[in-house]
């Protein structure tokens, strides 16, 4: 089984999927099932070894979550080696991860939309489009992240349109931008004219950035990227941005 993984990695997965998605199956392959069930072979796996493995690893403190994780993992590859007949049926259809409770997810309210915005202006965020963008036209925060100027259309009065082509992923070593379509044609996302003037008045910031950062300025052509023009992380925007100890949105 360890030895399968090993070669599943190197080979077609990380042909098939997103970087980040990558880091994730390797990741819970190599802390959580080779330690485990890396000695068995794969024509002697049961499904009573995935039960006991999702059962130790739920009394370890795992969470249902956490461990469905893991149960997914074990599936998608043990599906292709049924597809290339190493053995003649996926076991992990048979298994028993833990259920899972169903999280319940709540929206803002206008009137909290409306303190989140205001909050963001009181504060002078940097990435106060940003969070207009997204609460009024849809993108994730990587689509968001990968937006690039000529992606855009802004005009001065009325809906303008963006064309969503890219999404940055946070990866173990680093933002990665990657395609988000095969065709590279990507999709069209409806903007509403709140959101055009944000992003006109982030393009004028955008300018003044660059004159400040002189010489420092890398030109990714990125609507939000960091304030040297690099690629922005996931982790330093929440961080510093989206819910910072002191101040900023949150801090309000």
């Amino acid at each position: 089984m360890g030895t399968y993984m090993e070669r599943w990695f190197e080979g077609p997965l990380k042909r098939s999927v997103a970087a980040s998605t990558y880091e994730d199956y390797v990741y819970r392959a190599r802390k959580y099932i080779i330690p485990v069930l890396g000695d068995i072979k794969l024509k002697d796996l049961t499904a009573e070894h995935l039960d006991g493995l999702y059962e130790q690893k739920s009394a370890s403190g795992l969470s249902p979550r956490s461990v469905n994780f893991i149960h997914s993992t074990v599936r998608v590859a043990l599906q292709r080696a049924v597809k290339k007949r190493l053995v003649p049926y996926n076991v992990a259809r048979d298994a028993e991860p833990p259920k899972q409770v169903r999280r319940e997810y709540t929206t803002l309210s206008r009137e909290q939309l409306g303190a989140f915005f205001k909050a963001a202006a009181e504060a002078e965020d940097r990435f106060e489009a940003l969070f207009i963008t997204g609460a009024l036209a849809g993108p994730c925060p990587g689509e968001l992240l990968g937006l690039k100027w000529n992606d855009l259309k802004l005009p001065e009065e009325g809906p303008g349109e963006a064309t969503i082509r890219r999404s940055l992923s946070a990866t173990r070593r680093g933002p990665l931008m990657r395609e988000t379509t095969k065709t590279g044609k990507g999709r069209a996302v409806f903007l509403l004219p709140e959101v055009v003037a944000a992003l006109r008045t982030r393009r004028k910031r955008q300018l003044e950035e660059r004159m400040k950062y002189k010489g420092l300025w890398e030109d990714h052509g990125l609507v939000f990227p960091s304030s040297t023009g690099t690629p922005m992380s996931h982790n330093n925007l929440n961080r510093r941005h989206f819910a910072p100890k002191e101040g900023g949105p949150a801090g309000h």
